[in-house]
């Protein structure tokens, strides 16, 4: 079912409190700001809801990493994500995170279509660079689970009730994709989470030749110099043997990044860096890729052409489930573009790569 992510759940953004307009600030916090209509006061009006009880959670951590951090945070699934707000931290012992949430903040409430109140959390991973145990600026979101927690102010509307769903808190799991939520038979004891975000900043990307080497060298170029708006510097650039191996070291230099990704899109103001392996003659035997060689291949997938991506790595919740929700991978991946639907892959898990002419745009 979905019953929270249509238009009546506008989550994170404008529902009021107690007099206030409540607003997330970067998905870390609340901001208050009075009212100044300058109308009189409805004396009317009812007074805010009550907070709900509180709940523990336990997260079980699957292919946990070093210096692992957890939160919990709001969700609206099915429509863009904004920015989810923080509720509690987790405590980490080997590899279960348990998170006590003191109350269930009536601020976080919203209406749901069928009629009932309340809101939705999911569990985040961070890696907590400082070891203090709450998220802090700059340190990178590695994944989330889609198990986590419904509570229900009082008696639940017919969809969540046919559902399965009862007053109070709820475990469930989420489709990330469809915004479909279902009862969680585990319960609130007995959350998954595996991280979907742990990025490759230092991969190998291999591909192989297949015919006479002479005279040939194969480079990594990126869009910008393709393009023509910068000459270089490239990541790499050497003669062509029948096996290419290219340890790709960190970020790309500042000059191959460009507004839009792999498949034409621009999330935010991120950047992205965007490169094909390139099988070149030397024309003018200068040693290194120029515009004026003659190219006469690709890095190949498939008989398709490849196009390897630097993303930015999250570092707030909202951007962490932008990636997962559209299956962008952080850091370095490849990007093809296939007839049953472009996909984003790690280059570990990518298929042989041949350098060809079969991809020639």
């Amino acid at each position: 079912m979905r019953a929270w992510w249509t238009t009546g759940l506008a989550l994170v953004v404008g529902f009021g409190c107690g007099g206030k307009a409540l607003t997330p600030i970067d998905g870390e916090s609340f901001a208050s700001t009075p009212e100044d209509s300058g109308a009189p006061t409805d004396s009317a009006t009812p007074d805010p809801p009550s907070d709900g009880p509180g709940v523990d959670l336990a997260v079980q951590l699957v292919g946990a990493v070093p210096n692992m951090g957890l939160n919990l945070h709001t969700v609206v699934l099915g429509l863009e994500p904004d920015a989810p707000l923080e509720i509690a931290d987790a405590t980490i012992a080997g590899a279960t995170a348990t998170v006590a949430v003191d109350a269930a903040d009536a601020r976080w409430w919203t209406d749901f279509d069928d009629g009932s109140r309340g809101f939705a959390a999911l569990p985040f991973v961070y890696v907590d660079d400082d070891q203090n145990g709450v998220h802090t600026p700059e340190e990178q979101y590695i994944g989330f689970g889609t198990e986590g927690a419904l509570f229900i102010d009082g008696v639940p509307g017919s969809t969540l009730a046919a559902a399965g769903f009862s007053a109070g808190w709820n475990a469930f799991a989420a489709d990330l994709v469809s915004g479909e939520l279902v009862p969680h038979a585990a319960g609130l004891a007995g959350l998954t989470l595996q991280p979907q975000l742990i990025p490759q900043d230092r991969p190998v990307v291999e591909a192989q030749f297949e015919g006479d080497p002479r005279g040939l060298r194969v480079a990594m170029v990126p869009e910008t110099v393709l393009d023509g708006v910068v000459d270089g510097p490239l990541i790499f650039d050497q003669p062509v043997t029948s096996t290419v191996q290219i340890a790709i070291d960190g970020p790309p230099p500042d000059s191959h990044l460009q507004d839009w990704g792999a498949d034409g899109t621009q999330y935010r103001d991120w950047r992205y860096s965007v490169e094909f392996l390139v099988l070149y003659e030397d024309t003018d035997a200068s040693g290194d890729f120029a515009m004026t060689d003659t190219i006469i291949g690709m890095g190949c997938v498939d008989g398709l052409l490849a196009r390897w991506q630097h993303c930015t790595e999250p570092d707030r919740a909202f951007e962490a489930l932008y990636l997962a929700t559209h299956e962008i991978i952080p850091a370095w991946s490849v990007w093809l573009d296939r007839a049953e639907g472009a996909e984003y892959l790690r280059i570990d898990d990518s298929p042989p790569i041949l350098l060809s002419d079969a991809c020639l745009p």
